[in-house]
Parts: C-alpha cells; structure tokens; sequence
C-alpha cells in the first residue's frame, strides 16, 4: 500500500508538536504500522484523503500521530 511505499523507515522522526508543514504524519498505528498517513501543513493540520477515492482536505490531526521529516 501507500504507506508501505512512503515507508516509515525512511527519514527523521520529529516530536509532533516540533512538526513543520511538508514533514509525513503517520496514524491509525497497527501490529504491522500505520495505517494513514497524511503531510503535516502548519497548526495542528494535515493534508489527507480520509478513505480511498475520497478527496483531499485539510483536517486536523488525528490522535496518537507520528512525524518524519523525509529530505
């Protein structure tokens, strides 16, 4: 899925609250990873599409997320 591909091995881990806009959030975390992942956009906001075929939109954050800064 995407979110193998994107890969969290990949990049920094930053704290959340240090994220900046353009650094990955991961969430939905399971026994085999995250199930979400969205780019974090300033404010506490992320760029997602909540499900599959569903548009893009700017939300808040979702509970337990994770940040990477991949360059």
């Amino acid at each position: 899925g995407t979110v193998g591909f994107v890969g969290v091995p990949h990049g920094v881990e930053v704290p959340i609250e240090k994220a900046q806009p353009g650094d990955l959030v991961f969430g939905s975390w399971g026994p085999a990873g995250p199930g979400h992942v969205g780019i974090y956009s300033g404010n506490g906001q992320m760029v997602h599409a909540p499900t599959t075929g569903d548009v893009v939109t700017e939300a808040p954050l979702q509970p337990g997320m994770k940040a990477r800064r991949v360059m």
